[in-house]
């Protein structure tokens, strides 16, 4: 193959590209507009969980792997809406509910339609150049299938396991006794601080 091939081969790839870049555009800009009928919307390149996401430093990220662990509720109230939508240049939308009564609709009565994106659980095996970032990815499934890994009549069965166990009841009891312990330990940390220094032993 002399140089002359290869030149239009790639001026063939260079085409493409282009061609691919462009309907990407088009779907990503209607994508904006059609969402944004019903809820803020904020583009961006990558969603949270994508393993590009991790080539780069999280302080140079808004929506980094656990951004809204971090950011907690302020840009829901920066954008005065219980739910927003990030749209994805690259890869899958993201849309993120607040309201109770569409979070259990979407994970109990529609669970089947509106499924998890495994690759939060580290089910998904991504490229095999990414595996270095993969590893970081926080695997729930580390002991096998459980509710939170599972999909289908799998889900329900262990849904239906652990539904006792995790009631509101029992919840509101281990959140009662989170606050007391933690206050147990604020309060003795405070009985042996020297001052504003507390040095604890190991």
């Amino acid at each position: 193959m002399d140089y002359s091939q290869l030149s239009v081969l790639a001026k063939y790839a260079l085409l493409m590209l282009t061609i691919s870049f462009v309907f990407r555009l088009i779907s990503w800009v209607r994508r904006i507009f059609v969402l944004r009928k019903s809820m803020p919307v904020i583009p961006t390149l990558f969603p949270p969980n994508s393993y590009f996401r991790g080539l780069w430093p999280k302080k140079w990220q808004t929506f980094h792997v656990d951004w809204n662990m971090q950011q907690k509720r302020a840009l829901y109230q920066q954008l005065g809406s219980e739910n927003f939508a990030l749209v994805c240049f690259f890869e899958h939308d993201v849309v993120y509910l607040t309201e109770p009564d569409a979070v259990y609709n979407l994970n109990i009565e529609m669970a089947d339609q509106f499924l998890k994106d495994m690759r939060v659980f580290g089910k998904a095996q991504p490229p095999l150049i990414l595996f270095a970032v993969y590893a970081l990815i926080t695997k729930f499934g580390v002991y096998g299938p459980n509710v939170a890994t599972t999909l289908g009549e799998e889900w329900k069965l262990h849904r239906r396991i652990t539904s006792r166990t995790f009631s509101e009841k029992n919840n509101q009891l281990v959140m009662l006794e989170t606050i007391n312990q933690t206050m147990q330990m604020m309060a003795s940390w405070e009985r042996r601080g020297d001052g504003n220094v507390l040095v604890i032993e190991e």
